[in-house]
């Protein structure tokens, strides 16, 4: 017997987190406001998110558009960085530094 959020199916769970966090009515809670979106500290939300359980971090991890807004520390490596792109999949990217 499922519960009823994991009924929801994971592309809407997705669409959800996209919200919650590109969210331009949304207080800032998690960073500081830059006009058209948050950026976030580290560490990132999208991180947190996955952090919830096995299920929320496979949905965050392939919903690129989660990954489309880049605040880049600057203590992140290469790698860190890439894979990080590399989950924003074909999203236009944001940068901040």
């Amino acid at each position: 017997l499922l519960t009823p959020a994991r009924r929801l199916l994971p592309e809407l769970v997705g669409e959800i987190f996209t919200h919650t966090i590109h969210s331009e009515s949304s207080e800032p809670l998690w960073g500081r406001d830059c006009g058209s979106h948050l950026v976030f500290p580290l560490p990132q939300i999208h991180l947190k998110l996955g952090r919830v359980c096995r299920r929320w971090r496979q949905i965050a991890l392939s919903t690129p558009s989660l990954w489309s807004a880049v605040g880049i520390p600057t203590n992140w490596g290469a790698e860190a960085l890439q894979g990080w792109i590399s989950r924003a999949g074909s999203c236009t990217l944001s940068f901040s530094v």
